[in-house]
This record gives C-alpha cells, sequence and structure tokens, in this order.
C-alpha cells in the first residue's frame, strides 16, 4: 500500500487558531519538516519521496476561492504560483528522513492574518509491471480546515506580520502628579492569539 507522511513543524499539537509565528521578529517558522513512513516493512518498499506543498489563500484569506490562491515555488523562494508546485525531498542514504524544507521568511507575504495550508504527501519505492520505479503515492485530503488536528499530512499556520499596540490610560499624557497609585493601559495583537 501506499506510504504515510506526517508534519511536524508547524506543530500537531497547535490548535490551528494557535500556530502563529512572527515574521517581523524574524523568529519561529524558517523551516517546514515532517516524517514518512512504509508498512509492513516486510513487503512495504521504502519511502522514495516526500511531496510538499505550501498554499497561501491569497488576499481574501479563504483557501481554494478563487484565482488568488499562490502555492510556494522554491525556484523563486516565493508565493508566485498559480498552480500547485510540490517541493520533492528524495530520500536516500545521504538525504535521511525526516524530511525538511524551507522557506524564507522574508517570502511570506505581509498581509496581516494569513492562514497558510501544508501538505505532505509520502511515494514509496514501488515498481511497475515493467520493473521500473512507479511507487504507490498517498493522497492528503483536500481541506480547509483541521481544527482537531486529525489530519497528519495536512497542517495550517499564520505568519504573524503586525506587532501588537499597546496605549497608557492612566495617568493621563501631561497629568501633574503628587503620587502615583494606578497605571493602567490597553494591549491588543489583530493577528495575534491568545497567550501571545
Amino acid at each position: 500500500g501506499p506510504p504515510v507522511s506526517s508534519i511536524t513543524l508547524p506543530s500537531p499539537d497547535l490548535p490551528d487558531a494557535l500556530a502563529h509565528f512572527n515574521k517581523a521578529a524574524g523568529t519561529g517558522l524558517a523551516t517546514l519538516s515532517g516524517t514518512a513512513y512504509n508498512t509492513p516493512a516486510v513487503q512495504g518498499a521504502g519511502v522514495w519521496k516526500v511531496l510538499t506543498a505550501v498554499q497561501d489563500p491569497g488576499p481574501d484569506n479563504i483557501l481554494c476561492s478563487g484565482g488568488d490562491d499562490r502555492w510556494f515555488n522554491p525556484a523563486s523562494n516565493l508565493f508566485d504560483s498559480a498552480v500547485v508546485v510540490r517541493s520533492t525531498y528524495e530520500v536516500t542514504q545521504f538525504t535521511p528522513l525526516p524530511w525538511s524544507l524551507s522557506i524564507p521568511l522574508a517570502s511570506y507575504p505581509d498581509t496581516a492574518g494569513r492562514r497558510f495550508r501544508v501538505t505532505s504527501l509520502a511515494v514509496d519505492r514501488g515498481l511497475d509491471a515493467n520493473a521500473a520505479l512507479k511507487g504507490n503515492w498517498e493522497v492528503p485530503p483536500d481541506v480547509a480546515a483541521d481544527a482537531g488536528n486529525a489530519i497528519a499530512n495536512v497542517n495550517f499556520f499564520v505568519v504573524d506580520t503586525t506587532a501588537p499596540l499597546s496605549a497608557v490610560r492612566l495617568p493621563a499624557d501631561g497629568a501633574s502628579l503628587s503620587s502615583l497609585t494606578q497605571v493602567t493601559g490597553t494591549a491588543a495583537d489583530v493577528a495575534g492569539f491568545v497567550g501571545q
């Protein structure tokens, strides 16, 4: 049968709403990674390659809603392809699993709150009737969300491009105080999440 792949970064332990990475700080998500296997070990042909695709939903932030979706193109290091582009990680003794795909943080658009989808699919070393390497292909589901993280080879994440905003409420700007008993203010992060 076909092999099975999974995505380990962004972390499958984070719900979709919490998988945020900070572009402005230059930290967080720079490399996507995962693993794959082919069972049973006795009859399995072994993993040949893992193909990954990273999709930007475009300005409307809705996956597959029209012509504004873009895929990461490793040749240009940009999200500039209007058709699916899959990066290939070939498994050899020199490039063992886990697989990885590096995307420079500068490649991500500067639109706040945009939600990206990464998919992986593994191909084993199965042969066709003529003994040519053809492989059995895993098929990742085409989903727009995975709130329960039940799908191992599809994951979602947000690259946070905006800094939070804060304001001091008390004391008032320019106030003359004889003593300071309380300082209050507000803070908000439009593209952020609880706990950030």
